[in-house]
């Protein structure tokens, strides 16, 4: 009887394990960085490591804006290295006021921003560049960010 007993707790702890593992393969899927708040915008950044890249890409569409962040083109015709460490700047086009600021600490940032027109400035290693974008209510508007140094 205890042998019994030891055959069906071993298969209890090999089914349970089995068990686990998609619900931590399914977890760790959909971990991002938190959302937070900058001037009552609510935003995320981030994307380092493949499985990142690929939930940013995922959740883009339910974020107003959203920003990719590029380094200069591979020789290989391969997809250019993504940046981080990008100091974002998001202005109204019509005033010129700050509305937000932060450091993406990835190559992707996605902000909630009320519908209007911004110029969105980005800075990586001192270059400097601006964009020009209308944020919609019902869609996403995707604005990439290249460097060639």
């Amino acid at each position: 009887m205890k042998q019994f007993s030891k055959t069906m707790a071993a298969a209890f702890a090999v089914a349970n394990i089995a068990a686990a593992f998609p619900a931590l393969a399914a977890a760790s899927a959909t971990m991002l960085p938190p959302e937070k708040t900058e001037a009552g915008i609510v935003y995320r950044t981030g994307g380092i490591g493949k499985d990142e890249v690929a939930q940013f890409k995922r959740i883009e569409p339910q974020y107003p804006l959203a920003l990719e962040f590029l380094g200069k083109p591979r020789s290989d015709g391969m997809h250019p290295e993504y940046l981080a460490d990008v100091k974002v700047t998001i202005s109204d086009a019509q005033h010129g006021k700050t509305v937000f600021s932060t450091t993406a600490t990835g190559p992707f940032l996605v902000a909630k921003l009320a519908p209007g027109k911004y110029t969105v400035s980005a800075e990586y290693q001192g270059n400097t560049h601006h964009r020009t974008v209308e944020v919609h209510a019902k869609r996403s508007e995707t604005v990439v960010f290249e460097w060639n140094a």
